[in-house]
Order: C-alpha cells, then structure tokens, then sequence
C-alpha cells in the first residue's frame, strides 16, 4: 500500500460555510450524468475548499457491514482504465495490507489507522467516490469502505427563506427538481453495475442481513460471498450506495462497537469519565470526540450527531442516519424527522437521551462531568461566529484573554427566531470564566471553540443530553 501525502480537496472553511447558511452564495450543481460518473463533485467543491485542515473521519468503519455511508464530501480523481475489483479480495493482499493504489492517511480513532486512496479504480462494475480502509494498532487490514454515489455531497446546501422573490423561489425549485431526475439517473446505473457485478463475481444469491434494532435505523443489506469475504452491499434510495468488504465472520447485526457492546453500564461509565479532563484554567473538557466535517451538505445537525454517537460508541455512517432521517434532497433539512434520528441514534447507542428547549446549563454541567457531549440547535449569524473565531486565536496565544460579560447593546445582535438554525457540540465548560466550550463539524479547526453561557442561553432552541 503505497501512502502519499494527505491533500485537503475535502475541507470547507467555515467563511465559506457562513456564506452557504445565509445564501450568499448557492451551492447549486450542474451536472450531467457522464458528469457525475467522472468526479465533477470534486471539480464543483474544489473551488471551495481551503487547504491545510485535517481530513474528516469516516464513521462506519466495523459497523455492521454495509451500515452507513462515507464521510466524503468531494469525489476522488480517477484511474481511468484500472480496476481492483480482484485485488480487493485478495487473501494474500490482506494478510500484508498491500492494497494496491495510492492511499492518503487521514485521522482515525480508538486506535485505527484509516486512509483513504488518493486515486479510485474501478470497483466491482463502477467507479466509486471515495475509497477506505481501516487497519488495527498491528497494521492488520479489517475493513475497506466504498462511497459509490452519494446524495448529500451532491444536492449540497442551497438556503430557502422568506427572502426569496417568487421568480428566485421557482428558479430554485427548478434546480432541484433537475439535480434530483439527474441524481436519479447517476444512481440507477451505479447501483445496477454494482450489484450486476457482485451476482456475477460471486456466482450465487446473496444473503439478505439486517443491521440495527430501531424502525428508523434499521438497514437491510446484502451480503455476497466472493473467496474468504463477505461483500456486504447498500442501497439507500435516493440517498447513496455503499459497499463495505470485510473478511467472512467479521459482521455483527447491530452498529454498536464490540469492544463497548461487550462492556457493562458501569465499566462504560467510568471509561466515559475518563475522558473528563480538568484543567488548572477551571476547563472542565471532555476529550476524544472526533470531527466528522459536512463540507457542503446541509448536515449539520446530522454530523455532531454522528461526532457525539461515534464518541458513544455508535459505528453507524453519515449516510445511514441522513436515510434514517429521511432527507429529501432539497439542498436543506427540511422536512426531515430530525427528533425521530436522535432518539433512534441514542438508542442504537444504548445511552439514553433527553432534551430540554433552552439549553441548561446546569444539566450541561452534569453531562460534562459524566463523560457525555451535548448538542445544541442555536441561532446562527456570521457576525457571533466570527467573533468566536477570533476570540479562539486570542486564546491560543493569550490563555488569560477574557470574553466580556454581554452587555444590553451586544445581546441585541445576537442571532433571534428569524437566524438559520445550526448544530454544535458542547464538550466542556468554565465556570469561574461563565463560558461553555464547543467543537463544529466543519474541520479540527473550529476544535474548543468559546462563547459566553448568557449566548448560549439566549440563542440556543433545542438541548439533546446524552447518558449511558
């Protein structure tokens, strides 16, 4: 496995976010389907992106086989006139992770060691979007992750509010109705190569596998047997198609992690306080809660999900909790069954959930000290965001820097009812300071961020409390 050094193409700057929230600037794709077949998603994102900011981490890595989709936010380019279908399922390619290709190391978690290729062939009957693999502490090969297609990278984030004119309203609905009868097509072709390639190549039916407890998670995958794997098959309607290879007996029917599924509720509550770290500055901060970056998918509230229940212990993909919550593909999130998607996540977390409007500080407290993240659905404006960005500089450099307490003028402009709503993760608090500290699912840079508990408290809408 031949590694080469890790570019960026997926990063979004959290300006250019801000531009996105607030309509600024539209996402809005144009592309054909020869298009989308060769990787005009990354050519469309590319334009977007800065460079420098770690990669996000994909989620799905030993879920159940099949049970989610990639983190991949742009297309990788491609091997024009390669395919690695047989090496992919190769017992000696395994047994010394010499896959071959070229492969960017990206950040992995609990010990794994992920990359993803910097150049995709084509993989049993298609070309994929993004490619992973997922290897132990002892470099042994345990799982390889495929994106073939995936809607949320490619309706992006398009705003719609009261702003609009009514030729602007008819000019957007125009698009989306375009980008989906050309999504439509994209994903009919791939995911009938796809699975015509699988029939053939492993010469009999597969077995159909059910992965997750919940009626909103809850997938069903199919599972062919090619040599010593087994070639566990996805197809999200309307939202993606994946397919995860894992060698024969590696697949459980549930996206719980093992090693967590195996512990009891004390031994997974005294590993979460460990997490817990306390500062001689009075930070109070849960550490190990990993970034998993939306780029320019309108998720939100879908990533710091999948960023908290990962943290729990959840291997379940981006893609699997968007089709949970029934994303319609619009360029926003509405419409989805966001309440639905939370309390299934949590509980194919076994941890338990509850919710409050305004966040409470006191119950943000108490979940900090446990172990456990919180989200927060706030108001956004990108005047408060900047402002955090900045004060996240001074900080670095200047531990004794201070937000002031808010006064009357400056709670006057913070974001109110009529602001875009927007998603982060509280992951730890300073009392004698009165701040909280959050992380965004933009990138490690937006990592322990700080605003003040009063903002918090006057522009959040809806709190999520996790507890195992």
């Amino acid at each position: 496995m031949q590694i080469v050094s890790a570019s960026s193409w997926d990063s979004l700057s959290s300006f250019e976010y801000n531009r996105l929230l607030l309509g600024v600037v539209k996402y809005s794709p144009t592309q054909t389907i020869p298009t989308i077949m060769k990787r005009v998603l990354s050519l469309a994102l590319t334009a977007l992106v800065i460079q420098n900011i770690a990669h996000a981490i994909p989620q799905e890595f030993l879920a159940a086989g099949g049970g989610g989709g990639l983190l991949a936010n742009a297309a990788a380019p491609q091997l024009d006139g390669q395919d690695f279908s047989v090496a992919f399922v190769d017992d000696e390619a395994w047994r010394k992770n010499e896959l071959p290709g070229e492969w960017q190391e990206i950040s992995g978690v609990d010990g794994e060691i992920v990359v993803a290729m910097a150049r995709v062939p084509k993989l049993f009957g298609a070309y994929p979007q993004a490619v992973y693999a997922a290897s132990d502490e002892k470099k042994k090969l345990k799982a390889i992750s495929i994106l073939y297609i995936d809607a949320g990278a490619y309706f992006g984030y398009e705003r719609a509010d009261g702003l609009e004119t009514d030729q602007e309203q008819r000019e957007r609905q125009a698009r989306i109705r375009k980008r989906k009868q050309e999504f439509g097509k994209a994903f009919k072709s791939v995911s009938e190569a796809v699975e015509k390639d699988l029939k053939d190549r492993s010469g009999k039916r597969p077995d159909k596998m059910r992965i997750g407890h919940t009626d909103v998670l809850r997938t069903e995958c199919l599972s062919y047997t090619v040599g010593g794997f087994a070639l566990r098959y996805s197809r999200y309607d309307g939202h993606a198609v994946t397919l995860t290879i894992v060698p024969q007996g590696a697949a459980v029917d549930h996206y719980l992690d093992e090693r967590i599924a195996g512990m009891n509720v004390k031994e997974r509550r005294r590993e979460l306080e460990a997490h817990v770290t306390r500062g001689a500055s009075g930070d109070t901060l849960v550490d190990g809660v990993p970034v998993f970056r939306q780029g320019l998918r309108p998720y939100c509230a879908i990533n710091t999900l999948g960023m908290v229940t990962h943290y729990l212990g959840l291997r379940l993909g981006v893609t699997g909790l968007a089709a949970g919550a029934k994303f319609k593909n619009t360029g926003s999130a509405k419409g989805t069954k966001l309440l639905d998607l939370y309390r299934a996540a949590a509980e194919e977390s076994e941890a338990k959930m509850s919710r409050s409007g305004k966040a409470d500080m006191a119950r943000i407290k108490r979940a900090i000290d446990n172990g456990c993240p919180v989200l927060v659905w706030r108001r956004f404006s990108p005047e408060r965001d900047q402002l955090h960005t900045r004060f996240a500089r001074e900080f670095q450099h200047s531990p004794d820097a201070k937000l002031p307490e808010p006064t009357r003028d400056e709670i006057a402009t913070w974001p109110g009812d009529e602001a875009p709503g927007h998603c982060s993760v509280v992951v730890g608090y300073n009392e004698e300071r009165g701040e909280v500290i959050f992380m965004e699912s933009w990138g490690e840079h937006v990592r322990n961020r700080r605003m003040r508990v009063e903002e918090l408290e006057g522009t959040s809408y809806m709190t999520f409390y996790f507890k195992v």
